[in-house]
């Protein structure tokens, strides 16, 4: 997604979250590969403070990310999982369904 590396470089949570909304809604409008599921999860992350979300994968099912700050993470992740599976009436998973992953700063090379 154009934009969308550079607006977390910079923490641009703003920009990300536009970016990661409009992803997700040409998932939804444009490609229509959307379950309720996912649509469900993309929406609730933001209700829950996540500065976006988006789903990925092969269509018609697949898995949701969320942008959300570092110092909330495992609580946010706590909440996502736990709304989930009060509202679908999902069973409790063997682990746990939400992971709290930290980007890394990448891998550069130098060309002199």
């Amino acid at each position: 997604m154009p934009g969308l590396a550079d607006a977390i470089m910079r923490a641009d949570a703003a920009s990300a979250g536009a970016l990661l909304s409009r992803s997700q809604a040409m998932a939804e409008e444009a490609l229509e590969n959307q379950v309720s599921q996912t649509v469900w999860l993309a929406g609730q992350a933001r209700a829950l403070g996540a500065a976006g979300a988006t789903a990925f994968g092969a269509g018609f099912g697949g898995a949701v990310w969320a942008l959300v700050t570092h110092g909330g993470a495992e609580k946010f992740a706590r909440e996502w999982e736990a709304s989930y599976a009060a509202v679908h009436r999902a069973r409790p998973s063997r682990g746990r369904a939400v992971r709290v992953m930290t980007p890394s700063a990448g891998v550069w090379r130098s060309l002199s």
